[in-house]
């Protein structure tokens, strides 16, 4: 291998020394040697074989062919004294073949390393290992409870934690039972009052006191099992007289009444009064419990009140407010040429409640209600009549069936207001519109469209000015009418009638004046 590296001349061959070697290699024969790119790898390029001479193998001849060919080169330069012709060519190359030294390493391409995958069995022991850390938490949770539980139970009257146990597992799983525990209201020693010795209730007493005094109210139709309309009602005796409104009762052809105790009863109608809107129904029993009724006149804004009902249609309801105005006067819907006083409230009123107890908080009736704000603009103002004017009417109709103090012209009418009198130059009053021929007005020549001015010089626009005008005024009584009449043609005239008061039996004031549906103090009877 040295010889290799320090000879830098290229081979040779020499004529003049192929006899003196020819021992060593045959005619025509010459070994190649090549360096390879590194000093580890070399190859030997062998030269075609005659038939007379073996195949050399080049392993054997590896350390003794560069010996000789180094000799002969040394005398090659020695003899002839200068370099042969063929000096600067390395050697004239046959046809050669390559072939690859025995036991030569060859390199392998490295084969990646397959990637390891995330086996089922991986998947099941995650998935067990996550089971059972649940199962020890649980386990553990259900000890730490048991023991406070255990711990909580010796204190009397404090609440104690909610109590786990653990029940015989089934099929290697786990259950849990939680009991929370509960807690009785404690038993007042007097639940009913709030001071016994005035009466003065709870609010659980004012509700025991006046439930079994209230009843619901259904309305039938032409249907006779299925109700049109429902409202609520005040027992006033034990033999069966109820108060309630007139438009709950109004137009239905029969009647029947829900008690406290879940019974119901068939009602018939024993008087109405469509000007108060109260009305008297009664059923046939004689056990029942009449309400205690109060006094309006002791009321109090900023006192505290419950009203008892059908709130909904639901039975035996009761909600509870405080009184928010007292003498309200408002014209219903129900019947608009006639002015109730009303208590003011905030209670809960919704349909059903018409005809409900308004209660003070001693249990006593001080209102009936009748009527709310609209729902769609205002929220939680109510109304109920006062009890100390419906009870007047009340024993009225339960004796006569009608208010007999109460009398009445015999007309209806339209209230015409001063616009319209100003556009159509007449006078503002009660346009005459029908004329009742049992009255004695009709022996007064009054003509439709006429215009009442006046009554016993009162200036009439309305009904609130027709009931100061009769207050204290009785059937058979006598006022003067003042008339305003126009006729097509000719100039209008004014004159004076005197007419006879009649008993208002039909507790009916006529017509009135059309109102607006877009007023903003328009008020709904609730049915």
């Amino acid at each position: 291998m040295d010889n290799f590296e320090n000879n830098n001349q290229p081979l040779e061959n020499n004529n003049g020394s192929q006899e003196q070697e020819h021992e060593q290699f045959p005619k025509n024969e010459l070994p190649l040697v090549t360096e390879a790119e590194t000093a580890e790898q070399m190859r030997t390029e062998q030269l075609p074989q005659t038939e007379q001479s073996p195949q050399v193998q080049q392993t054997e001849n590896t350390e003794q062919a560069p010996q000789n060919i180094q000799h002969n080169t040394q005398n090659n330069m020695q003899t002839d004294g200068q370099l042969p012709p063929y000096a600067n060519q390395t050697y004239a190359q046959p046809q050669m073949q390559y072939i690859p030294p025995q036991g030569q390493y060859a390199p392998q391409q490295q084969v990646p390393p397959k990637k390891r995958r995330f086996g089922a069995g991986c998947l099941c022991v995650v998935i067990a290992a996550v089971i059972l850390m649940f199962m020890a938490i649980v386990v553990i949770s259900a000890a730490i409870s048991v023991r406070d539980g255990s711990g909580g139970n010796d204190r009397d009257g404090d609440f104690s934690p909610a109590i786990i146990r653990e029940l015989p597992s089934t099929n290697g799983a786990e259950h849990v039972t939680v009991n929370i525990p509960t807690v009785r209201k404690p038993v007042l020693e007097e639940e009913m009052y709030r001071n016994k010795e005035t009466g003065l209730l709870t609010s659980v007493g004012v509700a025991k006191t006046i439930l079994p005094s209230q009843v619901k109210i259904n309305a039938f139709g032409e249907v006779p099992y299925l109700p049109s309309s429902s409202g609520s009602g005040i027992i006033l005796t034990t033999d069966g007289y109820i108060l309630t409104n007139a438009h709950v009762i109004d137009e239905a052809n029969r009647l029947s009444v829900e008690l406290y105790d879940g019974s119901e009863e068939k009602a018939s109608v024993v008087g109405m009064d469509k000007k108060s809107d109260l009305a008297v129904i009664k059923i046939n029993r004689d056990d029942l419990t009449p309400a205690e009724i109060g006094t309006s006149a002791d009321l109090v804004i900023g006192e505290e009140v419950a009203l008892a009902g059908a709130g909904g249609g639901f039975a035996n309801t009761v909600t509870y407010g405080y009184v928010t105005g007292l003498d309200r006067e408002i014209d219903t819907d129900y019947i608009s040429s006639s002015t109730i006083r009303c208590i003011q409230t905030d209670v809960a009123l919704n349909p059903g409640n018409s005809g409900g107890a308004l209660v003070n908080m001693y249990g006593q009736v001080v209102g009936v209600a009748v009527a709310l704000m609209n729902h769609e603009k205002y929220e939680n103002i109510g109304f109920s009549i006062a009890i100390d004017d419906a009870v007047p009417i009340a024993e009225e109709l339960m004796a006569r069936g009608y208010v007999s103090t109460r009398a009445r012209v015999g007309v209806t009418f339209v209230s015409v207001g001063d616009d319209f009198a100003q556009t159509y130059k007449v006078e503002a009053g009660l346009c005459v519109m029908e004329v009742d021929p049992t009255c004695d007005v009709a022996n007064a020549g009054l003509e439709p469209y006429d215009i009442i001015t006046h009554i016993d010089g009162v200036r009439v626009y309305g009904t609130a000015e027709i009931l100061e005008a009769l207050a204290g005024k009785i059937p058979g009584d006598r006022v003067t009418l003042t008339i305003f009449r126009k006729e097509i043609t000719g100039d209008p005239v004014t004159f004076d009638v005197s007419i006879e008061l009649a008993p208002d039996t039909s507790s009916m004031s006529g017509y009135s004046v059309n109102k607006n549906t877009d007023d903003d103090t328009s008020y709904d009877v609730i049915k």
